[in-house]
């Protein structure tokens, strides 16, 4: 008999879509991995992108407005807490980090030299975006600690978000300006499109930045009363998602490619970027040190002193929205991860496949020596050659190098197959062995620096 029960809707608010929140977005797509119960199977979870700033998100989840009343969770920034009393009847919970590092990056349209978070205040004007969100409150903290002499109002420049490069590829050229973007795909589009604009600083890389819980999925006390089960299942998905992420994976590769509008030419390397600023956990436990580092920075960015009455308030606020509930990332980090094979696998197989395609090469190279039709052993043996090394994760990963590599061994086929058909090997060895080494040797080279760098993480 078919279940006609209509399916009841769970949102997840959050200040519209995000590249950042990839994990989220896969772990969703993928019906967070089958590790959500069957009691659950009518639930369905959505993305919530009506608010426009972390504060309205956080304030959808909390609200018992009608309108609001499927809104039991929320991505955003967990700092949001702070403005919840401590003895709400019905406070909010912290369940799992999932940006521990600033995840913005300063772009500039200027010639000011850039290290440190301070410097970005020798800018003429900062874009962000609008007040009550982290990016304007990281531009605050740059015009308090720059001393700057304007008013802060003619410093910040904030923008509807999605608008903040466009806004900094409009610059007049009025003086020197500078954006806070966390969209990396839009960065990435900017700098190939936009030689004078210049990414000069990842703000997860400065002291003040890093190791800083961020974003982080939150809800109700509540909600985890009434739905553990469910929201313990959510958590083993949002891990596996994290893993798949950070490891650069073809499955989510794809996915990134076709969700995100004009992504597919650059995800690759905006995921790489992310992975490269570390902005997502290692682990899912909330460590009371990103939350500390957190609260510090909103603090200092408000132009407060963080000191022992601050940290108290801090603690506070951890000790009633996250530790109570780290028994939820301990049952959800016991739930083994389900293994993915993909493209960008760094396990054995690249390198068994690596060494199967250069021996492909000496025999296709031992089988000019003697009298079998050479061009066409030469572009069979290439070939198998370019099949063998296509799932070779320097090549998958690296775009650059793998259509080198491409180019590099059709053009050896190629020009092989010419030589032997006008020349006999033993009469022109020299120029085989030139239009064949070059890929040989780039080959090689890429394969050891895939395994030096393997070796390094």
């Amino acid at each position: 008999m078919r279940d006609d029960t209509p399916a009841k809707a769970v949102h997840v608010s959050q200040m519209g879509k995000h590249f950042l929140y990839l994990p989220f977005y896969f772990a969703l797509e993928n019906d967070f991995f089958g590790h959500i119960p069957s009691e659950y199977r009518e639930y369905r979870i959505e993305n919530d992108f009506r608010p426009s700033t972390d504060v309205q998100a956080y304030d959808f989840m909390m609200s018992s407005r009608p309108e609001n009343e499927n809104v039991l969770f929320a991505l955003t920034d967990p700092i949001q807490v702070l403005r919840t009393p401590k003895d709400a009847s019905d406070p909010p919970v912290i369940l799992v980090s999932l940006i521990i590092n600033a995840a913005f990056w300063a772009v500039n349209h200027g010639s000011v030299k850039v290290k440190f978070l301070r410097d970005l205040a020798s800018f003429d004007k900062l874009i962000s975006f609008a007040k009550g969100t982290t990016s304007y409150g990281i531009a605050s903290r740059i015009y308090l600690e720059g001393a700057k002499s304007q008013k802060k109002t003619d410093f910040i420049v904030p923008v509807e978000r999605g608008q903040e490069l466009t806004k900094l590829v409009e610059f007049d050229g009025n003086g020197t300006a500078v954006a806070l973007s966390p969209d990396l795909l839009k960065i990435e589009h900017t700098l190939k499109n936009h030689r004078d604009c210049h990414l000069e600083l990842a703000l997860g890389r400065t002291p003040e930045y890093s190791s800083v819980m961020v974003t982080a999925l939150l809800t109700k006390r509540s909600v985890v009363t009434e739905h553990r089960k469910l929201i313990s299942g959510m958590l083993s998905g949002l891990r596996q998602a994290l893993i798949d992420v950070q490891n650069e994976e073809s499955t989510v590769i794809k996915f990134a490619g076709g969700y995100f509008t004009g992504a597919r030419r650059v995800v690759s390397q905006a995921i790489r970027s992310a992975n490269d600023a570390q902005v997502y956990p290692s682990d899912i436990t909330i460590s009371e040190p990103h939350w500390m580092n957190a609260v510090r920075a909103h603090t200092e960015a408000n132009a407060r002193t963080w000191g022992v009455r601050a940290r108290n308030e801090a603690l506070a606020y951890y000790n009633l929205c996250v530790k109570p509930f780290g028994d939820l990332l301990v049952e959800a980090r016991r739930v083994p991860p389900v293994p993915t094979r993909s493209n960008c696998d760094r396990k054995r197989v690249p390198l068994r496949t690596s060494l199967i395609a250069l021996a492909v090469t000496l025999v296709t190279a031992l089988g000019f020596l003697i009298h079998y039709p050479a061009p066409i052993l030469c572009i069979v043996l290439g070939g198998i050659y370019i099949y063998c090394t296509s799932s070779l994760p320097c090549f998958a990963k690296w775009d650059f190098w793998r259509y080198l590599h491409y180019g590099l061994a059709i053009v050896a086929i190629l020009l092989s197959a010419l030589i032997l058909t006008l020349t006999d090997f033993r009469s022109n060895w020299s120029g085989y062995a030139t239009v064949t080494g070059i890929p040989l040797s780039l080959d090689i080279g890429l394969i050891i620096a895939r395994l030096n760098k393997t070796s390094s993480t």
